[in-house]
């Protein structure tokens, strides 16, 4: 019975994961078509999502905190404006704290940034400084540019006057029309021409940049070198640039934002997802961090979980993308936003409603899965009738077993009495043996008295009398360790090397080796007694131990242990 509700509860199982399928995508632009056909399966979509996890893992502490970075940034807004109060009629100071006002708006809203450029520019026109109405005109330029207002931009940019302008204000200038290039080619199909006129005018503008900046490595160079080659698809000349950029930018500010950005979207067009969304996820930590209101690589990011299938994700980031474009008030952002917004609005309602169905199915298969359970219920209750009769017969047979228990133990005591006995008769031939070698002693004594005193006829008799009980002696324990242990030799030789086997001589005789560590096996461990019952000197016994393990084929602990473990001949004879 257990067996059919494990295949029944097995079978409502696969009934739940009916119906699941992979989120399928439209390819949102060229490359993003690309990438989706690299995403083979559901396992490489897990895949991607574990190696971007701890990217997402960093950009979602950040959004947490999103609100406190918001308050420094006002906090820093309202600093400016306390001091462009106090500073009354000191133009200069009031338009260089503009300035910074403007930067600050930068990201954060469009209506206060082109209010804040055309203070600018009418402060220019207080002080009659002509470089500085254009200053301010360049800036109500990038904030119609950053608005996706492109018309409006363009208007102004043509009626700028930079004869008369510093340097400086005509780099920004030619960098204000090169970006408005830059963003209306994107915003228009280039298939609609013969002739690419946003690259030309964009070249164009470089080489009137590259007059006033000598040096090629300079920030505003890279950056533009950077954007034709993303404008042209040259992907790996764009990260080439924009890598530079990065390298030499201070990191944690909105220009390493914008170069590390660039990487990363350049990165993505390459097809590697991975390191695409460190560099983008970076970028908009930076600009969380600095109270922005507008996170460019967001709406990358929400492409990327679309692509590897993470809806929720990508509804996630889409509707921070969304939600920044409405507060920065960018028609430009949010029609970027607006183009993939539906398409995982599509697929999320394709989630939740595949989600709903399964719970229907899991509810269905639930009630099956009850009426069959109380089903197996009667089943189980005739089955454990049945087993109450198993009980009466088990218990009559272990009453049985109890009997043969006794039996097997009575059995077990006599056979421990026999083993004693052979115990007690071991030692005492083990005995024997040891007055045997101390009688050897004797007469060993006594020869080295007769050679004192010269009495060299005797000497035969007494060597000749210690040869023989020696050789009976050592005969006596070579018959009784292999009456005992009649492989003797044949189990101690498998600890050894192969090449290393101790064979004896002649058979029945064991080799000094042999009997030492019989004498060990039978529990004589002490060297000094040892010694006594062969009749060798303790460095004897040493060396012989120490040569046998230096060629065993396991350590010393192990050996040891094996050897206690060879079997005896519990019916030899040794009497």
């Amino acid at each position: 019975m257990q067996k059919i509700a494990s295949i029944l509860i097995f079978s409502c199982l696969i009934i739940l994961s009916l119906g699941a399928k992979t989120v399928s995508s439209d390819n949102i632009n060229d490359y993003l078509y690309r990438l989706d056909n690299m995403l083979e399966s559901d396992d490489y979509n897990e895949d991607l999502m574990r190696q971007v996890g701890p990217y997402l893992k960093e950009l979602d502490l950040a959004l947490k905190n999103e609100a406190t970075y918001r308050k420094a940034k006002d906090k820093r807004m309202e600093t400016l404006r306390e001091i462009i109060k106090a500073s009354g009629s000191d133009l200069e100071k009031v338009f260089s704290c503009e300035v910074k006002l403007f930067d600050e708006y930068r990201g954060y809203c469009y209506d206060s940034m082109f209010v804040s450029g055309n203070r600018c520019r009418m402060i220019g026109v207080k002080m009659g400084s002509k470089d500085k109405i254009a200053k301010g005109e360049i800036m109500q330029a990038r904030a119609f540019l950053v608005g996706g207002y492109f018309k409006e931009c363009d208007n102004i940019i043509s009626k700028i006057d930079t004869s008369k302008c510093s340097v400086p204000t005509k780099i920004d200038y030619l960098k204000i029309s090169f970006d408005m290039n830059y963003e209306d080619g994107f915003y228009v199909p280039l298939k609609v021409f013969a002739e690419d006129p946003y690259l030309i005018e964009m070249e164009r503008l470089l080489d009137e940049l590259e007059l006033y900046i000598k040096d090629e490595n300079d920030d505003i160079l890279l950056n533009c070198k950077a954007q034709i080659a993303f404008h042209k698809r040259d992907s790996e000349e764009a990260i080439l640039y924009f890598g530079k950029g990065l390298k030499q930018s201070k990191k944690g500010t909105l220009e390493y934002s914008e170069f590390i950005s660039g990487v990363g979207y350049n990165t993505l067009a390459k097809g590697f997802i991975v390191p695409a969304m460190d560099y983008m996820t970076q970028s908009a930590i930076i600009s969380i961090k600095d109270g922005s209101r507008s996170y460019h690589s967001m709406r990358k990011i929400a492409e990327c979980m679309y692509i590897i299938g993470n809806i929720n994700k990508s509804y996630q980031y889409i509707q921070i993308a969304m939600k920044n474009a409405q507060d920065f008030n960018s028609r430009y952002r949010l029609y970027e936003a607006s183009k993939l917004l539906p398409k995982v609005d599509k697929e999320l309602y394709m989630v939740i409603k595949e989600t709903n169905d399964k719970k229907t199915i899991a509810i269905i298969s639930l009630i099956v899965l009850l009426v069959l359970l109380m089903i197996c219920s009667y089943y189980v209750v005739v089955q454990n009738r049945k087993l109450a009769k198993q009980k009466i017969i088990i218990s009559e047979q272990n009453e049985e077993l109890k009997t043969n228990n006794t039996t097997i133990e009575n059995t077990n005591e006599a056979l421990c009495e026999a083993n004693l006995i052979k115990d007690k008769i071991l030692g005492r031939m083990i005995k024997e043996t040891a007055l045997r070698n101390e009688l050897f002693e004797k007469v060993q004594k006594d020869i080295s008295r007769k050679i004192k005193v010269r009495n060299y006829e005797d000497i035969p008799a007494a060597i000749e009398l210690a040869r023989k009980e020696n050789k009976s002696t050592l005969e006596s324990f070579d018959a009784m360790i292999l009456q005992l242990f009649p492989d003797f030799a044949i189990q101690f030789n498998k600890l050894l090397k192969p090449e290393c086997a101790i064979i004896s001589d002649a058979e029945n005789v064991l080799t000094p080796e042999l009997r030492i560590f019989a004498l060990i096996r039978l529990g004589i461990t002490k060297n000094d007694d040892i010694a006594k019952c062969l009749y060798y000197s303790v460095n004897t016994i040493k060396s012989y131990k120490t040569k046998v393990i230096n060629v065993s084929l396991v350590d010393k602990e192990q050996f040891y242990e094996e050897l206690s473990n060879i079997k005896f001949n519990r019916f030899g004879n040794i009497g």
